[in-house]
């Protein structure tokens, strides 16, 4: 008997919890107050009344408490009628069209709510609309997008190692290169097994040498700067049997140089060549290999992209650059003109060589290579002349004449195809050119935002993927769009670094889509937008400014060059540079900060070229104080020389607390 009354009472409960309004839960009391069917049913009404009661009820689509008011009105309507002896039948007869008097009963409902309540159903109603619409909207974006397909056509690591597969073994320098290092390392002495401590040992060697050639006309003329360094620690006998027992590397270096290219076989992570990774000291197999069975493997969706492309390379060139101009300097000490001329001309081929492909970065590592090879020539002719003949002096006049302003140019085709290789594997393809950002695409994951905050890779992969990915997509520039921006950028670079120093307007190079560069990155709305130029747009200012100082710096050599056999021709230092007489034709270096020929003068007897620095105006050759007023940021200027400065040049002055007051030194000889 017990567990029936349980069973009839439990629902009983449920059923007066559900239908009991808050208020009335919160102060403890089950009311059920809520339950239109209870109202109806404890009414006592005949059946057909009962659910002639239940359908209008349900029929007002009212809300509960309204329907609770609605089913009480009804209750006592039908009561009144059978109270007068009217029957069920008659009562439902009367009472018409149900469908009809439910209308009728919610209108009258809704005229007697007040207008808070009214104003929070309309509310209600909007947000669900607006959310009707969003879901929409984001259904036909994700099918828009979702739908399109990214297609890898081109192979651009193919296009960049093309001039190295069309070419002879032969013609390739790094293999040579590459067995002249490896020798050089074995003189270095006992070393610890990493390949970078040997590297680094030779490169202290190389430095240490410098204690033992001429001083740079830069440090005779200001004094060497304060630091010291460990490569002082290097005994002067080491650095002697090093560099005697270097000559047949070296001159393997410079038969190196002679070839027509470099042709290192560019890959992501480095060269798959056995002989490379051990030179490099890379572990275990080539990418894209299965170490376990040596055949093609899983490499990454991007193994074949420019992106992931590693050019361990760069550091075996430039430690060769400086081994020869190391003995290139040695090399006159000794008397031995004619193989400094051959270092100066091998590191000058090896630069050009470096500059291929055109990717920004190899075209720096190429310009600091040239820029080495001419601070080598000025500081020689500073301090030791007298070791130079004629013949060596015209041989490098004529080696650096060649170097035109098209072979020291700026050139951004492989920039360019770094952005169509990018867009290939991030934007879909319409099959015309254009198309969307790739939802879901893992290499937007690896561009990263410039913030480390939220950005489209977390909006575009993953859970992002799922719920911001077509909505960012449709934000972000098109993939025809964003191509026209690159390379509008890049047109731009190139016509600015074929200008002159002092001609250059870096305004432009400072916007993107006519926008300033650095509001793409403080402005969420933009980093969306121009997703993801603005992460991957090089620094081109100062990119520009470096071209224009390598050729300066090769009309500053030239001068110096011409003025030192002018000093032969007539017995003396000319008064001015219009005495001098240069053999192909062409005039002094100019000054970057105003066009017009460099200063010259002689003080003390000894001759001085200089510019006028960043406050533009000639004070006679004065340098800039180290301390005083306008000092402040510019006291290192001084050391920095003709390129030292390339930041000041151009049209737009570069912001600063004050200019210094002097002019700029950028060749002094070390004697009358």
């Amino acid at each position: 008997m017990s567990d029936e009354s349980s069973m009839n009472t439990t629902p009983s409960f449920l059923r007066r919890l559900l239908n009991t309004p808050l208020g009335d839960l919160v102060r403890g009391r089950f009311s059920g107050c809520l339950d239109t069917k209870a109202v109806v049913a404890e009414a006592g009404l005949p059946e057909e009344l009962n659910l002639v009661v239940r359908r209008v009820v349900v029929g007002t689509r009212l809300s509960r408490v309204e329907r609770v008011e609605v089913a009480h009105e009804l209750v006592d309507h039908f009561m009144d009628g059978m109270a007068e002896g009217v029957s069920a039948s008659g009562l439902i007869e009367a009472f018409g069209d149900e469908r009809v008097a439910a209308k009728l009963i919610r209108r009258s409902m809704q005229r007697k709510r007040s207008v808070f309540a009214r104003g929070v159903r309309q509310t209600v109603r909007a947000g669900v609309l607006c959310v009707g619409v969003v879901v929409v909207l984001y259904l036909m974006l994700a099918i828009k997008h979702r739908n399109r397909e990214v297609r890898i056509e081109v192979d651009y690591v193919a296009m960049l190692n093309a001039p190295t597969e069309a070419s002879d073994p032969s013609d390739r320098s790094w293999p040579e290169i590459r067995e002249a290092i490896t020798t050089l390392r074995g003189l270095a002495g006992p070393l610890p097994d990493e390949l970078m401590h040997v590297d680094r040992e030779i490169s202290k060697i190389v430095s240490a040498s410098l204690s033992e050639a001429p001083a740079p006309w830069i440090d005779a003329e200001l004094g060497p700067p304060a630091q010291r360094s460990d490569d002082d620690d290097v005994e002067a006998a080491r650095v002697d049997r090093f560099f005697e027992a270097a000559q047949p590397a070296l001159e393997r270096l410079r038969s190196a140089a002679a070839r027509p290219l470099l042709g290192f076989p560019l890959a992501a992570g480095g060269s798959k060549d056995p002989a490379d990774r051990a030179f490099f000291g890379m572990d275990g197999a080539a990418p894209g290999v299965d170490s376990s069975t040596g055949s093609e493997g899983d490499a990454g969706e991007f193994h074949d992209s420019i992106l992931t492309l590693d050019f361990p390379y760069f550091g075996s060139v430039r430690l060769a650059a400086r081994l020869l101009a190391a003995d290139a300097r040695r090399a006159v000490v000794e008397g031995d003109d004619a193989r400094m001329v051959a270092d100066i001309g091998a590191m000058l081929e090896l630069a050009e060589q470096t500059r291929q492909p055109s990717i920004m970065i190899a075209q720096l590592v190429g310009m600091s290579m040239e820029r080495l090879a001419f601070t080598v020539v000025l500081d020689l002719i500073a301090a030791l002349p007298e070791n130079i003949d004629d013949r060596s002096m015209l041989a490098l006049a004529e080696m650096i004449r060649g170097l035109d302003d098209e072979r020291l140019g700026l050139e951004m085709a492989g920039e360019r195809w770094f952005f169509l290789d990018i867009a290939q594997r991030i934007y879909s393809d319409d099959g015309e050119g254009d198309g969307s950002l790739s939802i879901g695409s893992s290499v937007v994951d690896m561009l990263g935002t410039p913030s480390g905050n939220l950005g489209p890779e977390q909006l575009t992969s993953g859970t992002g993927a799922f719920l911001l990915g077509p909505i960012v997509a449709e934000l972000t520039l098109g993939r025809a769009e964003a191509t026209r921006i690159w390379m509008n950028l890049m047109d731009s670079a190139e016509e600015q670094a074929s200008k002159s120093p002092w001609e250059i307007d870096t305004a432009p190079l400072g916007l993107i889509d006519e926008i300033p560069r650095q509001a793409m990155n403080d402005e969420f709305t933009h980093m969306i937008r121009y997703f993801p130029i603005n992460l991957l747009v090089p620094a081109t200012e100062s990119l520009v400014f470096t071209s224009g100082a390598v050729r300066l710096e090769r009309d500053l050599v030239l001068t110096v060059l011409e003025l030192e056999m002018t000093r032969r021709r007539i017995g003396g230092w000319p008064d001015t540079l219009d005495e001098l007489e240069f053999a192909a034709g062409g005039e002094p270096v100019r000054d970057p900060f105003d066009g017009s020929a460099v200063r010259y003068l002689r003080r003390d007897g000894r001759p001085l070229i200089y510019i006028l620095g960043p406050d533009r105006d000639d004070d006679d050759g004065r340098g800039m104080g180290s301390v005083g007023p306008g000092s402040g940021g510019w006291r290192d200027l001084r050391r920095g020389g003709l390129a030292g400065s390339s930041k000041q040049w151009g049209l737009v002055r570069a912001p600063g607390n004050a200019e210094p007051d002097g002019d700029i030194v950028v060749w002094a000889a070390g004697r009358e």
